[in-house]
C-alpha cells in the first residue's frame, strides 16, 4: 500500500482502521498498534462467550473499504485470540 500510494496515505488508512475498531470497543478496552499493520486489543473481563460478538463487529467494520485521498481501498482482517489463564 505504501509503495503504491505513499507513506502519508498508509498512515491515513491505519488511522481509519484504528478508529473503526475503537468505535466498537468499550471505554475500558485498549487498542494499540504493534507495528506496520498489526494491532493488539486488550479486553479486560471478557470471556469467550462475550468475545464472539466483539470479534464479529470488528470483522464487519473492516469489510467496508477505507477511503483516503479519494482512493478507496479494501482492507482485510486476520485475528488471533489469546486468553490469560488464572
Amino acid at each position: 500500500m505504501n509503495d503504491a500510494h505513499g507513506d502519508l496515505f498508509g498512515d491515513k488508512v491505519l488511522k481509519e482502521v484504528a478508529e473503526r475498531m475503537q468505535l466498537e470497543l468499550r471505554n475500558s478496552d485498549t487498542i494499540a498498534r504493534l507495528g506496520r499493520d498489526e494491532f493488539v486489543i486488550l479486553l479486560p473481563g471478557v470471556d469467550s462467550e462475550a468475545l464472539v460478538p466483539i470479534v464479529n463487529k470488528i470483522i464487519h467494520v473492516m469489510d467496508e473499504p477505507v477511503v483516503a485521498d479519494d482512493i478507496s481501498l479494501s482492507v482485510g482482517s486476520s485475528l488471533g485470540i489469546a486468553f490469560r489463564l488464572r
